[in-house]
Parts: C-alpha cells; structure tokens; sequence
C-alpha cells in the first residue's frame, strides 16, 4: 500500500507541475495581452489629442474671423459717420 500512496503522490505533484506551469504560461500571454492593450489605448489617445487640437485650431480661427469682420464693420461705420470710407480697389 505504501508504493501505491507514493505513486499517488508523485502523480498528484506531477500535476501540480503542470498547473503551475499553465498557469505562468496565462499569467505571461495576460501580460503581453494587457500591454498591447495599453499600446493601442496610447495610439488611440495620441489621435484623438491630435484631432481635438485640430479641431481647437479651427474653431480659434474662426472666432478670430468673426471678430476682425466685426471690427472692421465697426471702423467702418465709425468712418462713415466722420464722412470718410476705406480704400476699396475694384478690378
């Protein structure tokens, strides 16, 4: 009987072996897994950054657009009443 428990034990062992050597085998491809995650995330963050500033740029541009015009729309009309206009060259 005693031979027997060993075998028993040894083959209990064996797979324990083999479990914690599956389960390193998983804790390792999560962790390459996770980090190609993190790098996509990253790559993904990077662009929306990009586009957000983009879209920041144009929307500044536009304002500034707005603005000029109406200062330019004021100056004009403060010449007007002064009996003066600005130099218009027509084509």
């Amino acid at each position: 009987m005693t031979i027997a428990k060993v075998a028993d034990f040894v083959k209990l062992v064996q797979r324990l072996e083999k479990a914690h050597t599956m389960c390193l085998q998983r804790e390792a491809q999560e962790e390459r897994c996770f980090e190609k995650s993190r790098k996509r995330q990253l790559a993904e963050m990077k662009e929306e950054l990009h586009f957000a500033n983009k879209q920041l740029i144009m929307v500044r541009r536009a304002a500034l657009r707005h603005l000029l015009s109406f200062e330019h729309l004021q100056y004009q009309l403060e010449l007007n009443h002064l009996g003066k206009s600005f130099y218009v060259e027509r084509l």
